[in-house]
């Protein structure tokens, strides 16, 4: 007789635990399929394991007319979903020669782990209901790795409120709550940041206190924070039991889409992706092991809000189809999909286009709470694509001439259909000496084609700074003044006056900040119809510092410098304080960031200047535009409009990622950095000022040689190497109050070096911070420098109060600059230092199980040496920091 095979129904094993986690989500589970207790291998129900129970399953297969099992679950004896011979020879081994046990539930009463559709149809009498435990089954997780390593999770992006669930239930995560009875009630308590939810939007108590004839129900976790937090349910009020627990991890959400990397951590998440790039998925499997083997489909979606997702929740994938997946393996590398290869769509007219990207491991084509998003967010979509930052906006651009008299002439560029757009941001253009105010085409139409209104003026530069200063203030006081009339009224009604920019060159890069000093300490001219709060952005390129940094102070409004390695003009030379444009970057307080672009000259910056490009590899002026465009571009829209899409362009390093249209042959030395209020500083180097003390007050170690601390301040007039000088190369300060200060130091080729910060205890929960950033330089025309010839990189280590270290090559994320090859100012070539951002994602740490633990770090290394860094450097090191995204 062909023997008869049971199978499980319509989730057969085929389709893996995934659909086990689907029907676990959307409590489809039948009071059969893992709700009653029952003890494996006991097929006839008499509460014991043995012979009987072998010959029980041969005759029911066999024997036409036998008798059924009590309990399909304890006739699968091996667990693998199918009643079968294998069944019987597997009990009759272990009964009668001592063979494998069989699979839990065994030897005591429990519900079935792996939740198929054989089932019981009702409790079996020996399973005494006061002693049946519980059972917690969080959605897209394997249930025996719930307690250990645990489930993660990230806090969700807003406080519940009943207003917001149906929204926020997508950041939650399912857990059905079963146990094999109908009396009594269980009880789940919760520790940690976390919460419970019922499906209709209803937060639980602590502990939540569910009936048992209501079992099995479906509750939603909800997280409110960052820490270890736990689920333990218990079965009350009949005898008690047994309790089950679940391990939640809530740490930081690092995204999906990314890219992959050379070497550890094999991957970045990213926010801002070219277009002319792929999109990639990535999830860490050690992050979330509870999702080991289960398959998923990634699917690339226009971004909707948390609104718009919870009136629909259906998957639309815009990249030409979903990808399968499946979580596996031990580190990040083998987890890593490739979703959007061709064709990558940045939009028209728009600086970017916003997406989301969906793991959806319920297999179902729609979002729903246990799937994995990047990009539910209010205000940021979970990644963006971006097209050529140098190309033309979508408006046409109107540009008219004219005058309200002596030094108030005014070249002004608006988008043309200005009558349909409002609250548009001004820029205001201030020129250099021996400069014309017409001079500025190439920002003005572009910077209005992307739907800004820019306004470029006489500047009164011949008698110096002060007069250029009060022509910015007595010129941008005359466009707010006269609105109504200006361009036949074409701007009133249309402009923000609320959001004015102020562009300076040379003299008028000066200026602005000098300009803004007087209105910040009240010492502009009487009358100005504006305040200081209505500047909100400042972009010095290659400024001068005739006044000094006490009156030329950009105080704490965001700041730029642009400038060019190979300016013949203001030109950085040691030996010319007011060509140091460093400085004023560095007294700024607020927000700031640099855009220093070797080969590029002081009048690249403008249409008409003569030809001052001192030094090799001069790139032009095409080139330098493309950067000035690109950058001037991506600081208006992050900081006017809130447009994150061209925020990466700002805070990682140029030789990692940076706007496409700019030349492959252009080097850029970048720098971003967050205020000091919004940061958590370990060292700025501006207190503590002893070499083996941060500012923070953490013991500093090291064996790096020759390691020297103070005033970023070149103290002879040449960039010639010489051991009396350590801070060679150093343009950031000069005179009082110049204080900029921060770290020197070098190491030999062929030997292992490091530099360290001990972490205060105060500081030293990383977990709740998304990135690790310092800046760094190569040392100009020292004899290291001069051999490595080349970009430099070194290694990051962390390493916690248990004594595990975690390390990052800086390589993948951006090299530090080899410094512009210019000779003069002394012997050799190289000129001034070049800061670059190191920015580093702090969850990178944790890939491929390091094991690290990020809530209590001890200490922050920099590594050097073989298999390390560069062979050999002399490098500037300043504001190692934690800040969020």
């Amino acid at each position: 007789m062909k023997p008869r095979t049971r199978r499980r129904g319509s989730y057969v094993r085929s389709l893996g635990v995934a659909l086990v986690a689907l029907m676990c989500a959307s409590g489809s589970l039948s009071a059969g399929v893992g709700a009653w207790q029952f003890i494996r291998g006991d097929f006839n129900g008499d509460g014991v394991n043995d012979v009987a129970d072998g010959v029980g399953i041969l005759s029911y297969l066999f024997v036409a007319g036998s008798a059924a099992p009590l309990c399909e679950d304890a006739a699968d004896v091996n667990d693998d979903g199918v009643i079968s011979l294998v069944d019987a020879v597997y009990q009759l081994t272990h009964a009668l020669a001592g063979g494998a046990a069989p699979p839990a539930p065994y030897p005591t009463c429990g519900v079935d782990l792996s939740f198929d559709s054989l089932g019981c149809d009702g409790p079996l009498a020996f399973c005494d209901e006061a002693n049946l435990p519980p059972n917690l089954v969080v959605a897209f997780s394997d249930d025996a790795l719930e307690d250990t390593p645990g489930v993660r999770m990230s806090p969700n992006i807003a406080s519940v409120t009943p207003s917001n669930f149906a929204e926020l239930r997508f950041g939650m995560r399912p857990v059905l709550v079963q146990l094999g009875a109908t009396a009594g009630t269980v009880e789940i308590t919760q520790t940690g940041p976390i919460q419970l939810y019922d499906s209709s939007g209803n937060l639980l108590g602590n502990p939540a206190s569910v009936p048992a004839a209501s079992l099995p129900t479906e509750l939603l976790i909800n997280a409110t924070g960052i820490g270890e937090a736990s689920l333990v349910a218990v079965h009350v009020g009949v005898g008690g039991s047994a309790p089950d627990a679940v391990t939640i991890h809530v740490s930081k959400d690092t995204g999906i889409a990314g890219r992959d990397l050379s070497g550890y951590p094999h991957y970045e998440f990213v926010r801002t992706i070219n277009d002319d790039s792929i999109v990639q998925a990535g999830i860490e499997p050690n992050r979330h092991a509870e999702r080991a083997g289960l398959p998923y489909r990634a699917y690339v979606v226009a971004h909707r809000t948390p609104a718009q997702w919870a009136a629909d929740n259906t998957l639309v994938d815009v990249s030409g189809g979903f990808e399968l997946g499946t979580v596996n393996g031990s580190s990040i590398q083998t987890n890593i999909t490739d979703v959007w290869t061709s064709g990558l769509d940045s939009g028209t007219g728009v600086v970017g286009v916003g997406y989301d990207l969906v793991l959806d491991f319920g297999l179902d084509g729609t979002l729903d709470p246990g799937d994995m998003i990047d990009g539910l967010a209010y205000g940021e979509a979970g990644f963006y694509i971006i097209g050529d930052m140098t190309a033309m906006g979508p408006h046409a651009v109107t540009e008219t001439i004219y005058s309200g008299g002596t030094f108030l002439g005014q070249d002004l560029y608006y988008p043309t259909d200005i009558a349909t757009l409002s609250d548009v941001p001004i820029v205001v253009i201030s020129h250099g000496n021996g400069h014309m105010y017409t001079w500025y085409d190439y920002l003005g139409i572009h910077l209005a084609s992307w739907g800004y209104v820019v306004m470029s003026h006489q500047n009164n530069t011949g008698p110096g700074i002060e007069t250029s200063s009060t022509t910015t203030l007595t010129n941008t006081d005359y466009l707010l003044d006269n609105l109504a009339t200006i361009a036949g009224g074409a701007l009133l009604g249309r402009v923000d006056t609320n959001w004015i920019a102020w562009v300076g060159h040379s003299r008028g890069g000066e200026g602005v900040a000098r300009a803004y000093d007087r209105l910040v300490e009240g010492t502009a001219p009487a009358g100005m119809s504006y305040t200081p709060d209505q500047i909100k952005f400042i972009c010095s390129i290659a400024p001068t510092v005739f006044l000094g940094t006490a009156a030329s102070d950009p105080h704490d409004v965001a700041y730029n410098l642009l400038a060019g390695a190979a300016d013949g003009d203001v030109n950085g030379c040691a030996d010319c304080d007011i060509c140091q444009f460093f400085r004023i970057h560095q007294r700024g307080t607020g927000t700031t960031s640099a855009t220093y672009v070797q080969g590029a000259s002081h009048n690249d910056f403008n249409c008409c200047g003569f030809a001052d490009g001192t030094g090799p590899l001069l790139i032009g002026r095409p080139a330098a535009q493309t950067v000035a465009k690109s950058y001037l571009l991506a600081h208006m829209e992050y900081l006017s409009r809130g447009n994150l899409a061209t925020k990466d362009f700002l805070v990682r390093n140029f030789n990692a990622f940076h706007p496409i249209g700019i030349p492959g042959n252009v080097v850029v030395a970048n720098q971003w950095k967050d205020p000091s209020q919004t940061a958590d500083v370990i060292d700025s180097y501006q207190t503590q000022t002893s070499t083996g003390v941060s500012s923070s007050g953490g013991a500093v170690a090291f064996d790096v040689s020759n390691v020297n601390e103070g005033i970023y301040n070149d103290n002879n007039t040449t960039f010639t190497w010489t051991t009396a000088d350590p801070m060679n190369g150093m343009t950031q300060a000069s005179s009082t109050p110049d204080d900029s200060r921060g770290v020197v130091f070098d190491w030999p080729s062929g030997s292992s070096r490091f530099y360290q910060w001990e972490v205060p205890a105060a500081q030293s929960n990383f977990a709740d911070d998304s990135f690790l950033t310092l800046r760094a330089c190569q040392g100009t025309r020292h004899p290291n420098t001069n051999a490595l010839a080349g970009t430099l990189n070194f290694t990051v280590t962390l390493t916690d109060t248990f004594g595990t270290s975690s390390s990052i090559n800086i390589t993948d994320f951006g090299t530090i600059t080899r410094p512009y090859q210019r000779s003069r100012c002394g012997t050799g070539s190289g000129w001034a230092n070049e800061f670059n951002i190191v920015r580093l994602r702090v969850a990178d740490f944790e890939n491929d199980a390091s094991g690290i633990d990020l809530s209590t770090i001890a200490t922050v290394r920099l590594d050097f040496g073989p298999g390390l860094s560069s062979t050999l450097g002399r490098i500037g090191v300043d504001d190692l920091q934690l800040t969020e995204d």
